[in-house]
């Protein structure tokens, strides 16, 4: 379509003063697609030109061009009310195409490793006010002051960055054929990667049964055969799932039924019921990721703890001698909503609420030195906004709070007043803490 209707071979006349790589798009349903096809995804050139000919007067033509190869395949003079919008590596105007108004929308790409698309996009930019403020006020390009005021002015109705959080921002299709891709069927409930053996894992429900499929893959991507599969009926569904260290042995979680399961993967089979003692939330590994001893650390809508499966499924709950998880139990606004754990067994939860608590360790779990954790968290931070995911790095030292719209980056490293260096997993940060 856009081809045939503006063809042309590349102008010799002209004198490019911008040229960049990338993908173009056109707006279809509020969605932006990929013009064709996923052959073309970094083909398309986009260039700011001058007019060779009249590049020496004041009345100089300047156009975007794009060409795919070497074609030329759309030419838009700029002036004539043309005005772009942009955002972190996109630009987006209206053309006309085939006698039509059609919203496009061109996506950078980096073009070697020292020259990103964010950098290109800003150089693209730049060039085009600068385009604009020579034919509106009949100087060249080379003269143009970005520190007048009318360059400012006009820079600001030519083009405009979108919006970050409005409905404005662009969105590309996913072309699944143009990603390693492998079919599993409805029902997918929850996955996990093997390494050791390269299988993706995945859960899905299977009428009254839940099959796991085991995905080959590779360097390449996914290998192209059938993955092998077996259903267990005991239980009709799973909410999530974690392998142990030897990656033959998964755990899972249904949160309906208050139960966790351990499944031996190569025999397709349930060896181990555990039954919880309230209601869990989710599950994660004792230690950040897993390890030779399988301690799990569980999280309830007010309570977190630790369970060893090494111990007797019916007590294999870790409190203080005499303590039952009533004892750690807190009075929360609103309950808790995930949790993880750093390798040193360091604990952190977000809630509803939008709080997020450090804790040395689950509430009542043994440490390494025979003493118990204690209750209450060594560090409370309020965001005041829900607290959807949280994760921290393996030495503890970064937490990362996802809500519904932002990333929060909080360092848990700090120096205090004698200018020793502390952690707010195991001692009070206060006025310490940092968000990013």
């Amino acid at each position: 379509m856009l081809r045939r209707g503006f063809a042309a071979m590349k102008q010799s006349s002209a004198t490019i003063l911008f040229s960049g790589r990338g993908t173009l798009y056109f707006l279809h349903k509020d969605v932006y697609e990929l013009l064709g096809g996923k052959e073309s995804v970094g083909q398309y050139t986009i260039c700011i030109e001058a007019d060779e000919e009249e590049k020496d007067t004041y009345s100089c033509l300047y156009s975007i061009v794009l060409y795919e190869y070497e074609e030329e395949v759309l030419r838009q003079p700029i002036g004539n009310g043309l005005t772009l919008a942009y955002s972190e590596v996109s630009v987006h105007w209206s053309a006309f195409i085939d006698g039509k108004l059609q919203p496009i929308a061109f996506l950078f790409v980096d073009q070697e490793p020292k020259v990103k698309a964010a950098v290109l996009l800003e150089h693209f930019v730049c060039i085009y006010n600068r385009c604009t403020y020579a034919l509106m006020t009949g100087t060249s390009v080379e003269r143009t002051n970005p520190e007048d005021e009318s360059y400012e002015y006009l820079s600001a109705i030519a083009s405009s960055r979108l919006p970050g959080d409005t409905f404005e921002e662009p969105m590309y299709e996913l072309d699944v054929s143009h990603e390693w891709a492998n079919a599993t069927g409805r029902g997918n409930v929850c996955c996990a990667e093997s390494k050791r053996f390269e299988r993706a894992l995945v859960v899905r429900r299977e009428r009254n049964a839940v099959e796991f499929q085991a995905h080959a893959f590779g360097s390449d991507g996914f290998e192209r055969r059938d993955p092998e599969r077996f259903q267990l009926g005991e239980v009709s569904t799973y909410d999530s799932a974690l392998l142990d260290d030897t990656e033959r042995k998964m755990l899972l979680l249904s949160v309906d039924k208050n139960q966790l399961h351990q499944v031996d993967l190569e025999y397709g089979k349930i060896v181990e019921e555990y039954e919880l003692p309230v209601s869990v939330r989710s599950v994660t590994h004792g230690a950040h990721v897993a390890g030779s001893q399988p301690v799990y650390t569980c999280l309830a809508d007010n309570v977190a703890f630790n369970m060893d499966l090494r111990m007797d499924p019916r007590k294999n709950v870790i409190t203080e001698p005499g303590c039952t998880l009533l004892d750690y139990k807190l009075t929360v606004r609103k309950p808790f909503t995930c949790h993880a754990t750093s390798s040193a067994g360091h604990l952190v939860i977000g809630d509803s609420a939008g709080a997020i608590r450090l804790y040395t360790g689950p509430p009542g779990s043994r440490r390494p030195d025979g003493k118990y954790n204690p209750k209450t968290a060594k560090t409370l931070l309020d965001t005041k906004v829900p607290i959807v995911a949280v994760d921290v790095t393996a030495d503890g030292s970064y937490v990362l709070a996802v809500c519904a719209k932002y990333l929060l980056l909080m360092r848990t490293v700090y120096t205090d007043d004698t200018s020793s260096e502390k952690n707010g997993f195991v001692s009070r940060m206060g006025k310490k803490n940092r968000i990013r």
